[in-house]
């Protein structure tokens, strides 16, 4: 009895200096943030006059662990030098965005934005091996991509007969 208690007391010191090896070792990891760069991209289209609203879904549909980056409107103003039912749309080319609804039968049109990253910002996706998992543990060191908020702006310009009809939703529909 006395070598199976002294066994035990043995293993559990052994587990306990082993949890805090790694523990110790993962607080050595430093992280380095690395900025991902974006450039503006425009999409204009002609809507339909029969259109009753435009809706733009500025919270990006595919949540696909890039949960902290939302798209915010810079500026939307009517502008003269676009036709009278012509929208156009600046924006980070991190994105995809899509035109719904119109030929649809509706009589609404929603305009929504997918990413088209293509790095992850998630550090466990960017880990999809063993070797990777064992590079960052010899090495110590993390890039963390992440986006600069002032890159996530939209800025949107109309012409005169889309003015009043255009709405923006920014909350996350699941």
């Amino acid at each position: 009895m006395r070598k199976i208690l002294i066994t035990f007391v043995v293993s559990v010191i052994l587990v306990i200096s082993g949890a805090l090896v790694f523990a110790i070792e993962l607080a050595q990891i430093q992280y380095h943030k690395v900025q991902i760069e974006s450039q503006k991209e425009s999409y204009k289209t002609t809507i339909a006059d029969q259109t009753d609203s435009i809706t733009i879904d500025v919270y990006p549909t595919n949540y696909n662990g890039y949960s902290n980056i939302e798209l915010s409107v810079d500026s939307m103003h009517m502008d003269p030098e676009l036709n009278e039912n012509e929208i156009a749309i600046d924006y980070p080319n991190l994105f995809e965005i899509h035109q719904n609804g119109q030929g649809d039968g509706l009589s609404d049109t929603f305009f929504t934005f997918t990413y088209a990253l293509k790095t992850e910002t998630n550090i466990f996706a960017q880990s999809d091996s063993w070797d990777d998992l064992m590079r960052i543990w010899r090495v110590k060191e993390v890039d963390i991509p992440f986006v600069d908020k002032d890159s996530l702006k939209l800025e949107i310009r109309y012409g005169k007969n889309l003015e009043n009809r255009i709405q923006t939703n920014n909350s996350f529909v699941g």
